[in-house]
């Protein structure tokens, strides 16, 4: 018994590694075109003949993009003339910081360093101030930038 050879097959490939290769190459050039037209700059995807272009994948999406090194709060001035905060305390908020690892409790954190930024008082500061000036040295890694 005979099979007719069905016209959807594709040719064997006798370079598989080869392939591959040009694929991850490929790829790779795809996620920098894609990184690159996000800051901004337009650059010509690359486009391989007999192959649909290659689909953004939710990973090129979740990633925020980071434009400026800049942070959106404003340090309060102080009318004190001898505002400082203590070497210790920041010791202290440094022993428990957060680093933005999806495992940790961002309210838990809060907690913590509300706790020990109530500890503190200084005359002529509000609290507000002092917390907004502390809390910089409670994030590391991923959570400071």
């Amino acid at each position: 018994m005979h099979r007719k050879p069905e016209s959807g097959l594709l040719p064997v490939d006798t370079e598989l590694e080869r392939t591959l290769r040009s694929l991850k190459k490929i790829s790779r050039a795809k996620k920098a075109t894609i990184a690159d037209e996000r800051v901004g700059q337009t650059v010509e995807q690359e486009t391989t003949v007999g192959r649909p272009p290659m689909q953004d994948t939710m990973e090129d999406f979740w990633r925020p993009v980071i434009q400026a090194a800049y942070s959106t709060v404003r340090q309060p001035t102080v009318d004190a003339n001898n505002f400082e905060l203590k070497p210790a305390l920041i010791t202290m908020v440094q022993q428990n910081q957060f680093t933005g690892h999806p495992t940790e409790d961002p309210n838990k954190h809060l907690g913590r360093f509300l706790r020990m930024a109530n500890t503190v008082k200084l005359n002529g500061v509000r609290p507000k101030v002092i917390k907004l000036h502390l809390f910089p040295f409670s994030l590391r890694d991923i959570a400071a930038t």
